[in-house]
């Protein structure tokens, strides 16, 4: 079962919209590069999601990532 703070934690990273990040190397062409593959929010962020989208290499996979990981630091339970 799901605890209470990863669904808070899901909830929270739902609202965090890639189109509203500032991502270095991550412009509005590959953010909807990502959206086509189902990549909107902080949520829809794994290493593998965003490897497999056309354009994202190492660098800007870890780019992505590490953004992920920044809303993942902003969350309070």
């Amino acid at each position: 079962h799901v605890t209470a703070e990863a669904r808070q934690k899901q909830k929270f990273l739902e609202r965090h919209f890639l189109d509203a990040a500032t991502i270095p190397g991550v412009g509005p062409t590959k953010k909807a590069a990502l959206r086509s593959f189902g990549i909107e929010t902080a949520a829809d962020v794994t290493k593998t999601k965003v490897i497999a989208v056309k354009g994202f290499g190492e660098v800007l996979t870890r780019a992505v990532v590490d953004w992920r990981k920044a809303c993942e630091r902003r969350f309070v339970f």
